[in-house]
């Protein structure tokens, strides 16, 4: 159930940074430092990200990916918060949220694999299918946003836009 739950929100925090490389095109009409910055943001989540399903693979027999994973989680689970101050926008409350239940639930995983392990000696096996149904669906939501952008300039306005 943990490690269903982890899967999810890695799917989701990869979206997240997806779809904010995504909206750099969007918010931006020029090539400039502030995109260059906007576009960096995203990568840094997508990566954050690859981090935990990094730890997925590697649950238990590595300390330090799960210690530099739960303080990659932490870490942005307080940069979104910092940044609610600056932006009280939806995808900022989902960055907080997506990222707190991250670092709860890779601090969580470890202790039950080690439990697990200790008592059943057995390793459990990764089943991708869950997250490829869900990285499908962002994907083909990735393509509808894309494919209505000018519907969805009239009802979100950007910085560009913004005078």
């Amino acid at each position: 159930m943990l490690r269903t739950a982890h899967k999810i929100i890695t799917g989701l925090i990869i979206a997240l940074g997806s779809l904010h490389v995504l909206f750099t095109f969007y918010d931006y009409d020029s090539f400039s430092l502030s995109a260059m910055w906007f576009a960096g943001a995203g990568v840094a989540i997508i990566l954050a990200g690859f981090l935990n399903l990094i730890l997925l693979r590697d649950v238990g027999k590595d300390k330090i990916v799960w210690v530099i994973c739960l303080l990659t989680n932490l870490f942005f689970a307080v940069l979104f918060a910092v940044a609610l101050s600056l932006l009280n926008q939806p995808h900022v409350f989902l960055g907080i949220a997506l990222f707190v239940v991250a670092t709860i639930t890779s601090y969580s995983i470890s202790k039950v694999e080690k439990i697990c392990e200790k008592k059943f000696q057995f390793k459990m096996s990764l089943d991708y299918s869950l997250f490829r149904a869900v990285s499908n669906l962002l994907l083909l939501f990735l393509i509808f946003l894309f494919a209505c952008r000018h519907q969805f300039r009239v009802r979100f306005p950007c910085r560009k836009h913004i005078k």
